[in-house]
């Protein structure tokens, strides 16, 4: 189970050694809970760089620094999170363009 399912297990798992639920001996359980996105994007094609190669050192990825709002001129009561931004450029594989690889009725007619 992810992380909001086993914060449900583990709060409705009362009994007379966890009243609260197993893991909540100090109420906190269910709180501060962070829902991770992976796999969640956006791609694009630069025209003009189709043919292109890199030389030297290879694209690579990016990462913005944590943002937390937390004090300070960013204090704010409507938004007390904080959120990091990751992302990379780079070459598309050559497996796109070679008609032998494809599948299906492609597959079968190379």
């Amino acid at each position: 189970a992810s992380t909001v399912p086993t914060t449900s297990i583990l709060l409705q798992s009362k009994s007379d050694r966890f009243p609260n639920g197993m893991g909540n001996d100090s109420g906190e359980l269910g709180h501060n809970i962070m829902d991770h996105h992976l796999g969640v994007g956006a791609s694009a094609e630069v025209e003009g760089f189709e043919d292109k190669y890199f030389t030297g050192r290879r694209p690579n990825g990016i990462y913005v620094p944590r943002f937390r709002n937390i004090g300070g001129s960013t204090d704010s009561k409507d938004f007390i999170r904080g959120y990091g931004y990751q992302g990379g450029g780079g070459r598309g594989g050559w497996s796109n363009s070679v008609k032998e690889m494809a599948y299906g009725a492609g597959f079968k007619e190379a």
